[in-house]
């Protein structure tokens, strides 16, 4: 099968032919004018194939897209569902006070976490906060749990530690 560059190249050696001796009633010139329309006619097939294959390419392409933001939809909620089903576990654990259980295949207990949660943003010092490249501020609460440890529990009214518990399936 013939590519569109052969076929391309065939047609303008056939035009520099053309340009160096035609003459319309020589009959060696109707042969080149029907091999021209010939090359003419397999130029625009290939370039309406390509075109098709084109098309394909494109909605293959958005059917692919459609489809991973449809998996990132149904991945999204089965996270949501596991997270929801933890949350519910460990609700049912708490309020039977059970902090471990052991099952045939999972052991389960609860791990002691802090989340720091900022109250005023407004308030907090510029030395826990750092610029961020989109020009909004991010505060480090890590720095700010540090901070918090080392200055002996003194009070700091801009934020506050809550104690959580976090359930571990393994």
């Amino acid at each position: 099968m013939t590519t569109l560059y052969e076929i391309s190249k065939d047609i303008l050696a056939i035009m520099q032919e053309i340009e160096e001796d035609y003459d319309p009633l020589a009959t060696d010139q109707m042969d080149i004018t029907s091999r021209f329309d010939s090359l003419q006619i397999k130029f625009n097939d290939k370039i309406e194939n390509i075109c098709k294959y084109i098309r394909d390419l494109e909605t293959d392409d958005l059917k692919i897209r459609a489809e991973a933001v449809r998996l990132a939809m149904l991945a999204d909620s089965k996270k949501k569902t596991a997270e929801r089903l933890k949350n519910y576990v460990s609700s049912i654990l708490q309020v039977q006070w059970i902090d471990k259980l052991e099952l045939d295949i999972f052991k389960l207990s609860f791990r002691p976490s802090q989340v720091l949660e900022i109250i005023d943003e407004a308030l907090v010092p510029d030395t826990f906060k750092e610029k961020i490249v989109t020009e909004s501020i991010k505060i480090d609460k890590n720095k700010i749990k540090e901070y918090i440890k080392s200055s002996n529990d003194l009070p700091v009214p801009w934020v506050q530690l809550i104690n959580k518990k976090n359930l571990q399936i393994k």
